[in-house]
């Protein structure tokens, strides 16, 4: 019975109806995709340059969340990274970010941008411009 009623069906409509298909899912997945990237709200990247747009630095009961998520960067300590929109090993996209504490027992911590050193408290912001040099010299550091 299904040889009956597949028959009056060419090869050229079988290919058709692939192609719509294959059309389809592509179209769909493509959707997928943009509605999961529209709802990753915390980053925005415009022009090479890295924006923070969430700063929610501590957990429901107000203590400090060193949790690591997807779009932060780690800085170990005594590393030297540079900023640059270039993509390349230990490099970090020029942009405004917050700083965090990767040591939960640790308020405060020291990062060496260019040739100075200075003093950020977990949840600081920090501005990183391009050609920019930055070490942590205190403690491992998370960049969001």
């Amino acid at each position: 019975m299904v040889n009956f009623l597949l028959a009056p069906i060419k090869t050229s409509s079988w290919v058709l109806i692939a192609v719509v298909g294959v059309f389809l899912i592509a179209i769909l997945t493509a959707f997928i995709v943009y509605e999961v990237k529209k709802k990753k709200k915390d980053v925005m990247v415009k022009g090479g340059v890295r924006y923070t747009l969430s700063d929610k630095t501590e957990d429901k009961k107000g203590e400090i969340n060193v949790s690591y998520a997807v779009k932060d960067k780690l800085l170990l300590l005594n590393r030297e990274y540079n900023v640059s929109k270039i993509k390349g090993k230990m490099r970090i996209k020029p942009g405004v970010y917050t700083v965090l504490s990767a040591d939960e027992n640790t308020d405060s911590f020291n990062l060496r941008i260019d040739e100075s050193i200075k003093s950020f408290d977990h949840s600081s912001r920090v501005v990183l411009a391009e050609g920019q040099k930055v070490s942590p010299t205190t403690i491992n550091v998370i960049l969001r």
